[in-house]
């Protein structure tokens, strides 16, 4: 029961460092070619604690009578 409140994920992002910013100009007098600086690799570790379990209403049972109507009465207003 404890441990079906608790959550941990792990997240890493760019595993491979495939993550590369490289950009090349090309025009008639020069070839540029910019690096730019990227967010490398990291990691991520998530706790979750799940407070408490709040319980739902039970559902009022209806009458026979009352079948089909709409709730507050349904009385003619004239």
């Amino acid at each position: 029961m404890l441990m079906a409140k608790f959550r941990i994920s792990i997240l890493i992002n760019n595993l491979l460092n495939q993550n590369n910013s490289i950009s090349r100009t090309i025009s008639d007098v020069a070839v540029t070619d910019v690096f730019t600086n990227v967010l490398t690799r990291y990691g991520m570790i998530t706790f979750t604690y799940i407070i408490g379990n709040f319980k739902q209403p039970e559902p009022q049972q209806q009458q026979p009578w009352m079948m089909g109507r709409p709730p507050g009465g349904g009385g003619r207003t004239w």
